[in-house]
Formats: C-alpha cells, sequence, structure tokens
C-alpha cells in the first residue's frame, strides 16, 4: 500500500522509484516480460508498446527529465524503425 503525502503525492521510500530512470526501467521489464510470456498473444501484446512508449516520453517532458528522454528515445527508438 502507498503512502501519499499532504498534497496527495506518493511518498517515496526507494532511490530506484525516483527520477526518469523508473520509465526506462519499466518499459525494459515489460518488453522483457511479453517477449518470455506471451508467446501465443506476442502479436497482438507487442502492440501495446507504441502508446506505453509515447506515454513515457510524453511523462519525461513533463517532469523535466531532458537528460534522462534523450537516453530513453535513443535506446528504445529502434523497437519502431
Amino acid at each position: 500500500m502507498s503512502s501519499f503525502d499532504a498534497e496527495g503525492r506518493p511518498i517515496i521510500s526507494r532511490l530506484e522509484d525516483t527520477g526518469g530512470g523508473k520509465y526506462g526501467r519499466a518499459f525494459r521489464l515489460l518488453k522483457v516480460y511479453i517477449d518470455d510470456n506471451f508467446d501465443i498473444y506476442k502479436s497482438e501484446m507487442v502492440r501495446f508498446f507504441w502508446p506505453i512508449f509515447v506515454h513515457s516520453t510524453l511523462n519525461f517532458v513533463k517532469e523535466y527529465f531532458i537528460a534522462d528522454i534523450v537516453k530513453f528515445f535513443n535506446f528504445f527508438k529502434v523497437e519502431f524503425e
């Protein structure tokens, strides 16, 4: 269960859960999970990568993680070329 501060923001207790690296880590874990576990439905599940990629990229912009967005975009853009 998550804890929230007085303004409704989640209280982060681990350093790994902060910063822009969390989006790259989550996207990588999702890709590995789908690649390794959804053999039958993989062709359908891969369609989720693009909207999640765009959503993550926009969150980088919203949260001002400029250096992290460049790394994230350059690393994962090959999936969509």
